[in-house]
C-alpha cells in the first residue's frame, strides 16, 4: 500500500494497493481531492530497466507466494491528475530453480515454532530473513542471515540477489524472538526495513537500510520503547513506537 501525499496542497493525498479483483491484478486507488475510488485492471510486461528510475514508478504487490510474486508497478501519478492515467504492468518474477525452496516458507509472519525463513516485501524488493532455534528450544530463535533481492534488471521475470547482511551487522540484531513480522520501502536507491520481533509479549524493532549505490548495510539503533503485548495486528507498534 501506498500513501501520497501532495507537495503543493498537504490536505490533499492518494491512496494505492494492490490485490486480485475478479481473477485479475487490479489497482486501486483513492484520490482525496475528488474523494473518489477508481480501480484499473494491469497487462502483463517484461520490465525494462527504464522502470526502475527511483520516483517515477511504484512498485505494488498483489500477491506473493512459494516460488513467485505477482507485482503491479504504476507511474507515480502527478498530484494534478484525478485520474489513474497509464495502465498499470503487471510483473511476475519468479525464482530460479536453484533458489527454490519447497517447505518452511512464510510470507509476512515468522513463527518460532515452525518457520526458519521469512519474506518481507516493499517497493519492488524482497528480503529474506533466515533463523535459527536457540538452545533447542522450539519457540525461540536467533537471526542468523539476512539477504535482499531485487527485480531482475533485464526482463523482471526473476527475483535477483542483490546482497547479504554482513556478519558484523547480524550479531548486533541477533537477539531470541518467539514472531516476527516486517515491511520494507525503497526511495532513491535506499532500501529501509523494519523488522518487529515479540518474545513473551515483549516487542523489539529493528531498522536496517541499504545503499545500492555503495553497497553498504546500516541498522539503526533505536531507545527502548518498553513496548509490549500480544497484538500481531500492530496496534502495539503503532501507539508506542515514536520516532523523531
Amino acid at each position: 500500500m501506498k500513501l501520497l501525499s501532495c507537495p503543493h496542497c498537504p490536505n490533499h493525498f492518494r491512496f494505492l494497493f494492490a490485490e486480485y479483483h475478479e481473477n485479475r491484478p487490479t489497482l486501486f486507488e483513492y484520490n482525496s481531492r475528488v474523494e473518489r475510488w477508481e480501480y484499473c485492471g494491469g497487462r502483463d510486461e517484461v520490465v525494462s530497466q527504464d522502470y526502475y528510475l527511483d520516483d517515477e514508478f511504484i512498485f505494488l504487490s498483489a500477491s506473493n507466494g512459494r516460488n513467485g510474486s505477482v507485482i503491479i508497478g504504476v507511474v507515480r501519478p502527478s498530484e494534478c491528475n484525478t485520474t489513474i492515467t497509464t495502465t498499470p504492468l503487471v510483473i511476475r518474477p519468479t525464482f530460479n530453480e536453484q533458489h527454490t525452496e519447497d517447505h518452511r516458507l512464510a510470507v509476512g509472519f515468522s513463527w518460532g515454532n515452525s518457520i526458519d525463513l521469512l519474506h518481507v516485501y516493499g517497493d519492488g524488493n524482497m528480503m529474506t530473513i533466515r533463523s535459527d532455534k536457540v538452545n533447542n528450544n522450539s519457540n525461540k530463535r536467533k537471526i542468523k542471515r539476512i539477504e535482499l533481492w531485487g527485480l531482475s534488471r533485464n526482463n523482471g521475470r526473476y527475483w535477483e540477489f542483490a546482497s547479504t547482511a554482513p556478519n558484523e551487522l547480524i550479531h548486533k540484531i541477533s537477539k531470541p524472538y518467539g514472531a516476527m513480522m516486517g515491511c520494507m520501502q525503497k526511495t532513491q536507491g535506499v532500501t529501509r526495513a523494519i523488522l518487529m520481533t515479540n518474545l513473551e509479549g515483549t516487542w523489539e524493532t529493528i531498522w536496517l537500510s541499504y545503499n545500492n549505490n555503495n553497497n553498504h548495510w546500516a541498522w539503526l539503533q533505536l531507545p527502548d520503547c518498553n513496548m509490549k503485548g500480544s497484538n500481531l495486528a500492530g496496534v502495539t507498534f503503532s501507539s508506542g513506537l515514536t520516532l523523531s
